[in-house]
């Protein structure tokens, strides 16, 4: 990990990191690890937790309150997942509802998610192969709060 404003290496990092978490304020809070296992490290790369929660290839990560949120997905595949961790000890707190494209050709497939917050809660937006969604979830418990699907 670099250091841009320093112009020297930070630390270094064996895992390989799929996500940057970051806080609500978009900073660069901790790392995410989804293989062979689900890790989150500090900033120097040393590990916080381990979690039997399987998660996909690629991820989209934020921390609030003491938890991590994690939208992880498949570059190549429908379908992506939304869980809750708690920060200090990786248990499972929530898994949100996603609802998201299905029966697309899987050589006409893409995916994208990014999780973000939008005026304090969790908004995940998608662009799959056929759609593109725009879903919002309570990050206390996980409930959906609003979603919209636009087919293309």
């Amino acid at each position: 990990m670099l250091d841009l404003a320093a112009g020297k290496v930070a630390a270094r990092i064996d895992a390989e990191v799929v996500a940057t978490v970051r806080n609500e304020a978009g900073e660069l809070d901790r790392l995410l690890v989804t293989r062979p296992s689900t890790q989150l490290l500090d900033r120097s790369g040393r590990v916080q937790w381990t979690s039997p929660e399987p998660l996909g290839e690629a991820a989209s990560a934020l921390s609030k309150d003491g938890m991590i949120f994690v939208a992880s997905y498949a570059r190549m595949s429908t379908g992506a997942s939304l869980v809750a961790f708690d920060g200090k000890t990786g248990a499972v707190r929530w898994r949100g509802d996603l609802k998201l494209a299905q029966d697309i050709e899987h050589s006409r497939y893409h995916n994208h998610v990014e999780l973000d917050f939008d005026h304090g809660d969790l908004a995940i937006r998608g662009q799959e192969s056929s759609q593109a969604y725009f879903e919002l979830f309570a990050p206390a418990d996980g409930a959906p709060l609003f979603r919209v699907v636009q087919k293309q």
